[in-house]
């Protein structure tokens, strides 16, 4: 999937991702920064990239001192997607956000993603009143979808 976003539509990949164990104390930045970089040489092995990876650290309820806060980053809030979108000149009507949680749903549709995908998640279930969006078990069915939705997007470009 991801080599088809990068290398056959030439677009990128934004990882935006709640972090709430580092402002629970489960972790630090410095081991999220480990695993982030251990993931992004994943990608680059497998002929692809992440582009940015944004997380927000803190928590509403849990999170620790400084980390106890609501913040416009923490999904369902769009701030991740829209930082991402001023930052890499992204047109988000045109993009697509993959979740695991109707966070990520409700997060894509407050920034104007176009294409939302729930990906083999138990809140498919809980999804009623929730911004419209496709259900898919698994990461191939996601890949099919994305397929059908920008393939034909990307032969009408060349």
């Amino acid at each position: 999937m991801a080599r088809f976003w990068t290398n056959e539509l030439h677009r990128s990949i934004v990882v935006i991702t709640n972090q709430s164990g580092i402002g629970r104390g489960y972790f630090d930045e410095c081991t999220y920064a480990d695993l982030t970089r251990w993931m992004c040489e994943r990608f680059e092995a497998e002929h692809t990239a992440i582009a940015r990876v944004y997380h927000c650290p803190y928590h509403p309820l849990h999170g620790i001192g400084e980390y106890r806060r609501d913040h416009p980053w923490r999904k369902p809030n769009p701030g991740m997607i829209l930082q991402a979108v001023s930052d890499l000149d992204l047109d988000p009507a045109q993009s697509a956000i993959l979740g695991d949680k109707i966070s990520d749903i409700q997060a894509g549709e407050a920034a104007g993603i176009g294409l939302r995908i729930l990906v083999g998640s138990c809140d498919a279930k809980k999804g009623e009143g929730a911004p419209s969006h496709e259900v898919v078990a698994d990461l191939g069915e996601a890949l099919a979808l994305l397929r059908s939705r920008f393939a034909l997007t990307a032969s009408n470009r060349a």
